[in-house]
């Protein structure tokens, strides 16, 4: 009897004695570089200064419509070139993500209420709402920041 016991105890000393390994990404570790979900822009997400994170274009597609060249008139400096500017900023830091930011969609010249979230993946989930209206895309790690 005690054998039939011992054995049934061993799946569950190797399951209890497995590294408790955090994921590799935290929902709110977003800092980095993503490609769009259209797969167009490219956008760095950094440290705005005060530990909440910024993003501005980066990169364009070539044969996407010229945005480099269009000036974008709602967000940011009006006037100034869509490349290089900032598109989200405004976040604050929640349990499981950022909210209360903004996010500037440059294909159609407005401004939403946004949320960012890292997904286990690495990728980026990214929600532009008008009141409780959300469209959610999820945008591609490019590059990332291994701890």
């Amino acid at each position: 009897m005690k054998l039939i016991a011992a054995v049934m105890a061993l799946p569950l000393m190797a399951i209890s004695s497995l590294p408790n390994e955090d994921p590799p990404f935290q929902p709110y570790d977003i800092l980095g570089i993503f490609l769009t979900d259209e797969g167009s822009t490219l956008v760095e997400i950094f440290d705005c200064g005060d530990g909440s994170p910024c993003g501005r274009f980066l990169w364009f597609h070539p044969d996407a419509p010229p945005k480099g060249a269009r000036k974008h008139t709602r967000f940011g400096d009006p006037g100034r070139p869509l490349l290089g500017s900032l598109m989200l900023n405004g976040f604050s830091r929640r349990n499981e993500d950022w909210r209360g930011g903004k996010i500037y969609d440059s294909d159609n010249d407005k401004t939403y209420h946004a949320r960012l979230k890292r997904l286990p993946d690495g990728s980026l989930q990214v929600k532009g709402c008008i009141g409780l209206f959300c469209q959610t895309q999820v945008w591609t790690s490019v590059i990332v920041d291994q701890p």
